[in-house]
């Protein structure tokens, strides 16, 4: 594949990323599974991958703007106003949808419900000494949102040579935020950052990902395969012998993501996987079957049908009833919605993006968080 195509290009596998990031959240929080009588932390794990994922692909559509704005002596402000508009298409219909329906139907979870539609619930579970039920997870989308009124700004706005600076200063910062977090064993038993700067770790990492696979193009496989070997190294060291070190869990999952999702963008056959139908179907969808998959065993028990005993037959009826409202979600609610984002392309000299492009496939993408 040629080093342009492969720093800018669509890549299928990463949508069987998101598939497997949302079916490690929804395993997590359905089941809390363990091996060997130790946790298994898939929700961290989960979330993780979907920050990376995020900071990656939404990195790559603001450097290469940046880019394409300072070579044609063009304003930032029509691409942060694109930007802006693009966003909020693709990701309040669906949200303030599930809050509205989640609400008239189970009632709400939260007493202090408005902090949800603004965006701010991880500021609001920061306080309280438990997760607020089917509404606990927004807590990461909130993060995505307060990081897209930063991220824009500072790419948008800083030459490519200082960009660097800034955001290798950015993730010294919110690592450092983390690592203290880490230090007294996180918050409600995670090892993630609920609010800024340390929130914005795995975020950031992604983003520099994407700016380092465009200055650094040819150390693709090298530095994929080393570091997929060295992350998993660290966090199965981390998960058997250092169990309780918040620091190493926290600072670690995102780097590993990275280096995962650096792979998956390489031209190796181990990934293939990746792309097969149910997985990149399941990655199309995973933005709805996140949001839908805690309220799933409430939702069920409103019907009238219980939780079956076994856990294999409960995945499956929970899986079924998240992926049957995600994929009602798509077709009537994000799908018809995300087709007005080609009226706001990037560039005032752009049509909108060619299928295939950076732009179309961030922009169609149904990653949010747990």
């Amino acid at each position: 594949m040629p080093i342009q195509e492969r720093v800018t290009g669509h890549f299928p596998r990463l949508d069987g990323l998101r598939a497997l990031a949302v079916l490690a959240v929804a395993v997590y929080h359905w089941f809390h599974p363990t091996l060997w009588g130790r946790p298994l932390p898939l929700g961290e794990m989960g979330v993780s991958l979907f920050f990376v994922l995020s900071g990656y692909l939404i990195g790559g559509i603001l450097v290469d703007a940046q880019a394409r704005n300072h070579a044609e002596g063009a304003r930032p402000w029509f691409t942060l106003r694109a930007f802006a508009i693009r966003r909020a298409l693709r990701i309040f219909p669906a949200y303030f949808v599930f809050l509205a329906l989640t609400a008239a139907i189970l009632g709400l979870p939260d007493p202090e419900w408005y902090w949800y539609p603004l965006y701010l619930s991880n500021v609001h579970i920061e306080t309280l000494s438990a997760w607020p039920e089917y509404w606990s997870h927004t807590w990461s989308l909130a993060v995505e949102e307060q990081f897209y009124l930063v991220i824009p700004l500072v790419v948008l706005f800083s030459g490519r040579r200082r960009l660097a600076g800034v955001l290798g200063l950015s993730v010294v910062v919110a690592g450092a935020a983390a690592a203290k977090l880490g230090t007294v064993g996180g918050w409600l038993g995670s090892d993630l950052g609920l609010i800024p700067p340390a929130s914005f770790y795995g975020l950031l990492i992604g983003v520099v990902l994407a700016l380092a696979v465009r200055c650094l193009p040819h150390v693709f496989e090298l530095v994929a395969g080393l570091g997929v070997v060295a992350g998993i190294g660290w966090m199965a060291a981390w998960w058997w012998s250092f169990e309780g070190s918040h620091v190493l869990a926290i600072l670690g999952w995102p780097l590993l993501c990275a280096a995962v999702v650096l792979w998956a963008t390489t031209d190796g056959v181990a990934g293939g996987f990746l792309e097969l139908s149910p997985m990149l179907w399941i990655g199309r969808l995973a933005y709805g079957i996140y949001l839908w998959h805690m309220p799933a065993p409430r939702l069920l028990e409103e019907i009238g049908v219980g939780a079956p005993d076994n856990d294999g037959a409960a995945f499956v009826l929970l899986a079924s009833c998240s992926v049957l409202a995600a994929k009602l979600s798509w077709d009537l609610v994000e799908k018809p919605i995300n087709d007005v984002k080609s009226r706001y392309p990037y560039h005032p000299r752009s049509c909108d993006p060619a299928p295939g492009s950076i732009d179309a496939t961030v922009d169609t993408d149904p990653v949010r968080l747990s």
